[in-house]
């Protein structure tokens, strides 16, 4: 239940079972994101400055990048955002795995998600998500993916380091706009969401798995199968889809 694919599998949860086994294939647009998400990285957990690593080679799925100006002017965008926000008492977590499986009721290993940042500040944690690509504008409010993280950092930090009472999505896009897209919730309400319609989301789908040998091709399709602009986009049984086809 990766936090980057739980929307689609919200919007169709006959995308769980249908791309089963199915190759997750790659692209140099999409390596050039994990390139400069290092950067991003390496500057947060060095206090460095992106410029710092201009002519840095990064290997990423299989490609080689070498960090130049404009990638480095790029994150450092993010990285000042993340310095504003953390102000005098933050605490910042770079690139740091969550886990929110006890609001999805999921075993622990099936429930990981890698957030890009962060921040614990006060009674808010605030959770970024950097998006290095130029294709679509996405919006933080209620965020499936960022909902995720957000829970994630609740799970690890809620009570331990904090008694939280808010939670700030923010998605940060700096090769479409500057200024990045966020979101404010209570704690309560997002772990509402979680425990109802997170929760319900998974169940679905694992109900679309059981049934899958059960139930007429025709009527399983109708029940699970829901094509639609943002759950076709990056979905690997596209190809193959009849409910897409038709």
């Amino acid at each position: 239940w990766s936090a980057s694919g739980f929307e689609q599998r919200m919007l169709c949860p006959g995308s769980y079972v249908l791309q089963a086994g199915k190759p997750d294939s790659t692209s140099k647009y999409a390596a050039e994101g994990t390139a400069a998400h290092q950067v991003l990285t390496w500057a947060l957990q060095g206090d460095r400055a992106a410029s710092d690593f201009v002519g840095t080679p990064i290997e990423a799925d299989g490609f080689t990048f070498e960090v130049d100006e404009d990638m480095a002017r790029h994150v450092q965008v993010t990285l000042d955002y993340v310095a504003d926000l953390k102000g005098a008492d933050g605490i910042v977590f770079a690139d740091i795995r969550v886990n929110y499986s006890t609001y999805l009721d999921t075993p622990e290993a099936e429930a990981w998600g890698t957030a890009d940042v962060i921040i614990a500040r006060g009674s808010e944690v605030i959770v970024i998500d950097f998006k290095y690509g130029m294709g679509v504008e996405v919006s933080a409010e209620k965020n499936p993916q960022m909902s995720l993280y957000g829970l994630g950092a609740l799970q690890a930090y809620h009570g331990l380091v904090a008694d939280f009472e808010t939670v700030r999505m923010a998605i940060s896009q700096p090769r479409i706009r500057t200024a990045p897209s966020e979101y404010d919730t209570t704690v309560a309400e997002l772990e509402t969401w979680g425990r109802s319609t997170a929760r319900s989301a998974v169940m679905t789908c694992v109900n679309a798995d059981r049934t899958k040998l059960e139930e007429d091709d025709q009527r399983w399709l109708e029940i699970f199968v829901r094509p639609g602009e943002k759950q076709c986009k990056f979905c690997r049984a596209k190809a193959t889809c009849p409910s897409l086809r038709n």
